[in-house]
């Protein structure tokens, strides 16, 4: 490619960028949200405290804790109550953060599932949380911000459907071959959704972890700023995306360095969440719902 043709494709790219802006950013009570919840030190008091700020938090909260999903034998009437005996304190974060940004995205693309992108998205974020404490590495993120990066690590992929419903449709119905998705859909709008993903992160004002884990945990040998969040990241999303087609990839040595995760920890909790699935796909059906 000609350094004309590499210019080009480059103000194509930032052309792109600034249509993002149109995506109205979370309003003031959802950053809050973002920001309590990737705080590892917050307790159940606070996340009730912080519903019970929101008539939309509150009233989402409850509608789920007493939706046939979580089978409860008696109606669920406060926040407090929701969150402790039914719901716990992982699903709440799902169901907050995913009722936050809900308003932010237009979802109706053809051929985009919303039940695959909240299942990958929530089953990365159970992964992330379980393994946070196992990575061999000096530091370690907090279980909780590891959590938050698994769930919005994809956010690109909402704001390029948002943003470019009929191009992101021919990406997404294409037959691939061997082709990943990203590429397919970054030939088809000139953005892939980490780039996407990190553009809006930094738009919005999210924490830098959230940020990095955005751009680059697509990036198999990363080694930047955050990097064993950055790389835990990379290594659940696909996981988790196979555990929704009923194949997901393995771990190796060869892709685990010696420094970051030993492949049996990955192998036990792979299993843990796979025991799980058919939850978490309840819990994907849900969530979908939420964002229509």
């Amino acid at each position: 490619m000609t350094r004309s043709a590499v210019t080009a494709s480059q103000d194509a790219a930032r052309l792109r960028l600034f249509s993002l802006q149109e995506i109205p950013p979370p309003r003031g009570m959802a950053l809050e949200a973002i920001r309590i919840l990737g705080d590892d030190r917050v307790d159940l008091g606070e996340v009730v405290a912080l519903i019970e700020k929101s008539p939309e938090f509150a009233s989402r909260i409850l509608r789920c804790a007493n939706s046939a999903y979580y089978g409860c034998h008696r109606r669920v009437a406060s926040v407090r109550e929701a969150v402790i005996r039914v719901l716990g304190l992982s699903m709440t974060k799902s169901l907050i953060l995913a009722t936050a940004l809900a308003d932010s995205f237009d979802l109706s693309c053809q051929g985009f599932s919303r039940e695959r992108f909240w299942f990958g998205s929530v089953a990365c974020a159970h992964l992330c949380q379980d393994l946070a404490d196992s990575l061999q590495t000096p530091e370690k993120p907090a279980p909780a911000v590891a959590y938050t990066a698994g769930l919005l690590h994809n956010l690109g992929l909402l704001a390029l459907v948002h943003t470019f419903p009929d191009l992101m449709e021919q990406a997404l119905s294409r037959p691939r071959g061997g082709d990943s998705s990203s590429a397919a859909i970054e030939a088809a709008t000139g953005l892939s959704p980490a780039q996407a993903g990190e553009w809006l992160a930094r738009r919005w004002g999210f924490p830098e972890d959230l940020a990095r884990a955005m751009a680059s945990h697509g990036v198999p040998d990363y080694r930047g700023p955050r990097w064993p969040l950055v790389r835990l990241v990379g290594l659940a999303a696909p996981i988790a995306d196979g555990l929704f087609t009923a194949n997901p990839p393995k771990a190796s040595p060869a892709t685990l360095p010696g420094d970051f995760l030993h492949t049996g920890d990955v192998g036990a909790a792979v299993a843990r969440l796979t025991q799980q699935v058919d939850e978490l796909l309840d819990l994907a059906h849900l969530l979908a719902n939420n964002n229509q």
